[in-house]
């Protein structure tokens, strides 16, 4: 009676799966082929192939107008194109995503496997902010960050992403409980510090568990348009010129129709995706159904 029920269950989360994957694959191919049609066309076919030729020049629109204008402080204004948005997408993504994954390891690790009374004030503090709503940091925040002279900076959004809490410290921490510790007293009778069991033994074995949650918080920090806004606001991410791009109704004397607003999206997508397919076996190969393994 179980295993039925265990097949039947097994079966309906593979219809909601497989209907899920489906729907965005859809939206996918819904969106590129949107995105080369002429605004009559989407108007009018928005369902069906382009009636009126396959106008790629759309993506060469987007790329040029996809700009953001900045007010010097000496006066008059510079314009950031999309090329230098991609450099400080790179930079704001890789830097957010390296702090957001070697935080939570480094705690979780320290709280895994280390009977200390503030491990369990750690592990408690995590468990309390993943409950309890907390809103209204974003005026302390700023506030913060323009006493330490670090708003406007890399470093100080870098450094704001270096925190342990959140769903990646709980993965982190299972995965060190469940690497035996005799590895580290085997190093400990050759003569080991803690250090160097760290970052010989315990990194070396959680390799897989870190790349994937590194990828995963990158592609979180490239989509991420808010940020950027608020904390990095003299240089603009991708993303953050998207947005711009899509609410503005004309940008540099061209029309923002939806053809054209769905091509700047697929130009932003497309790094991700070249991403994604290099890295699919490594991103896809250390997930399980618990989650992530190391």
């Amino acid at each position: 009676m179980k295993k039925s029920s265990f097949s039947i269950l097994n079966v309906v989360l593979f219809i909601i799966l497989a209907f899920y994957s489906v729907l965005m694959l859809f939206m996918l191919g819904w969106s590129f082929i949107s995105s080369v049609k002429t605004q009559g066309d989407f108007t009018v076919n928005p369902l069906s192939l382009p009636q009126f030729g396959w106008h790629f020049d759309n993506y060469s629109k987007a790329f040029e107008a996809i700009t953001i204008r900045l007010r010097l402080e000496g006066g008059g204004f510079r314009d950031i194109y999309l090329m230098e948005m991609f450099g400080y997408s790179l930079l704001f993504s890789v830097g957010c995503a390296f702090f957001g994954t070697i935080s939570p390891c480094v705690v979780a690790y320290l709280v895994a496997k280390f009977n200390k009374k503030l491990n369990h004030v750690l592990y408690a503090i995590v468990i309390f902010t993943m409950i309890v709503p907390i809103v209204g940091n974003l005026p302390s925040m700023l506030q913060v960050l323009e006493t330490l002279q670090l708003h406007n900076t890399l470093w100080g959004v870098w450094l704001m992403k270096a925190n342990f809490m959140g769903l990646y410290f709980l993965v982190f921490y299972g995965m060190f409980k469940s690497i035996s510790w005799e590895y580290a007293e085997a190093a400990i009778m050759d003569g080991a510090g803690h250090f160097r069991i760290f970052f010989n033994i315990m990194i070396p074995l959680a390799k897989n568990t870190i790349a994937t949650i590194f990828i995963l918080l990158f592609i979180q920090y490239w989509n991420d348009y808010q940020t950027p806004l608020i904390y990095i606001p003299d240089m603009p991410t991708a993303a953050y010129g998207l947005y711009t791009f899509i609410n503005g109704n004309k940008v540099n004397g061209l029309l923002q129709t939806p053809p054209i607003q769905l091509a700047g999206g697929m130009v932003l997508l497309f790094p991700i995706l070249v991403m994604f397919l290099l890295l699919k076996d490594r991103l896809m190969g250390n997930i399980s159904v618990g989650g992530l393994k190391g």
